[in-house]
């Protein structure tokens, strides 16, 4: 019996070491991660954020708001472990005393889009002109409301002004507080609808016509920070690297956004090629000629050159048009390739 008692002391001892062992090996605490967001961002979100639960285990609560509103909450006193916002949106934040921590970190940008119920007659956007006026032989027009500070709308109603037909969209104007501007299309409420491609893109039952005129365009930052102090500061630095990975490129372009390192002349391709398609769609259907869309002096800087040989068939004759139209198809997609494999990664 007296032997047996140094042995039991010595594995009771081992046994409480493994335990401790296993204790410190055991997963780490589950973080509960809370997410404000941007509404243009948040399809973005809801396609990368399942895949970080999964892997970490950490689970993310997210609250998306206009611009306006993610800021006047942050004023207000919310606590966020993660904040996507515009930049000019933190300059402000941070200049005012209300956020603090690591610069924030470009994630994306994206441009304004024009949206019609699915299966309505697509209207010519392509040129400023055309743009000016489907806007003003539309019935209704959608789009999110300035005074709730959301970028897109702030920017609508400045391009209005510039356009000179303020007044006259004042009153045919459907505007949406913090929400989705196309789901006004499917409703029957408008016709056409304005906001960011990511959101045009969220909404069944309408189809994206493309951006705006390359001439009239206004492209939107979106970044992400964790504010000092922060609950969960280690697990919202873990989403933060995962959304602004390489990995997250495919889903930025499957929304309608892209990367914030991007060429400045190009657009997500996928918008690019449905915008393109259009517009020859519409110019086969319409009589009187049709300058081709200029998109600045990157991929896209050649088309003019290249659509001659098209202006010279459509003048002649419509089905010498349409093979023109094909052959423009096909020098796109393969310059698209080249150029994707041409231009040097992100940083």
């Amino acid at each position: 019996m007296r032997r047996t008692k140094p042995l039991l002391r010595a594995l009771t001892r081992a046994g409480a070491a493994a335990c401790f062992a296993l204790a410190l090996a055991g997963p780490t605490r589950a973080a509960e991660i809370a997410l404000l967001t941007t509404g243009a961002y948040k399809p973005v979100l809801a396609a990368l954020v399942p895949a970080f639960e999964r892997r970490t285990g950490h689970h993310v609560t997210i609250r998306n708001e206009t611009a306006g509103a993610v800021a006047r909450a942050i004023r207000d006193g919310t606590r966020a472990d993660l904040v996507v916002l515009t930049p000019g949106g933190f300059d402000a934040l941070i200049r005012d005393g209300h956020l603090a921590g690591a610069a924030p970190v470009p994630l994306a940008k994206v441009g304004i889009g024009v949206a019609i119920r699915d299966g309505a007659p697509i209207p010519d956007t392509a040129t400023p002109t055309g743009f000016r006026e489907a806007l003003l032989r539309a019935r209704a027009v959608a789009m999110v409301d300035p005074a709730s500070g959301g970028s897109s709308g702030i920017t609508l109603a400045q391009l209005f002004e510039r356009l000179g037909i303020a007044d006259r969209m004042r009153d045919k104007l459907v505007l949406v507080r913090g929400g989705l501007a196309a789901a006004r299309l499917v409703s029957g409420e408008a016709d056409l609808a304005l906001q960011q491609t990511s959101e045009l893109l969220a909404v069944a039952g309408a189809r994206l016509v493309g951006p705006i005129p390359a001439e009239v365009q206004s492209f939107t930052v979106y970044a992400g920070m964790v504010p000092a102090g922060a609950r969960e500061a280690e697990a919202a630095s873990m989403l933060l690297r995962d959304l602004a990975g390489p990995e997250a490129a495919a889903i930025l372009a499957q929304k309608g956004m892209a990367p914030p390192s991007a060429c400045a002349h190009c657009r997500p391709c996928t918008i690019s090629r449905q915008w393109l398609s259009n517009s020859l769609l519409i110019r086969k259907q319409k009589t009187a000629k049709s300058p081709l869309p200029q998109t600045g002096r990157g991929l896209f800087a050649a088309i003019k050159d290249k659509s001659k040989a098209g202006q010279q068939a459509r003048r002649a004759g419509g089905a010498a048009a349409s093979g023109a139209g094909r052959r423009l198809r096909h020098w796109l997609a393969a310059a698209t390739t080249r150029h994707r494999a041409a231009r040097p990664p992100g940083p």
